[in-house]
C-alpha cells in the first residue's frame, strides 16, 4: 500500500490538475492497481485525450511540458 506520505503529494498534485488530466492519472492509477504495467497500457494511450489530434502537436506539447 502507498505511504501516507506519497498519497498526498499524489493528491497535493492531481488537485492542480483539469479534469480531463486529472482523469488520465485516476485511469493509469486504477490500472496500475490491477495489476496491470505501463507496457501493458501503451495499447491505451490512442485514446486518452492527450493523444488526439496531429502527432507532430502532440509532440511539441509534451515537449514543452517538460521544460
Amino acid at each position: 500500500m502507498c505511504e501516507a506520505v506519497t498519497a498526498r503529494k499524489i493528491l497535493e498534485v492531481v488537485k492542480t490538475l483539469p479534469e480531463d488530466r486529472a482523469k488520465e492519472v485516476l485511469d493509469f492509477a486504477e490500472a496500475l492497481s490491477k495489476g496491470e504495467s505501463l507496457l501493458d497500457l501503451v495499447d491505451t494511450l490512442p485514446e486518452l485525450t492527450s493523444f488526439k489530434g496531429d502527432s507532430v502537436e502532440i509532440q511539441r506539447r509534451l515537449r514543452d511540458e517538460w521544460r
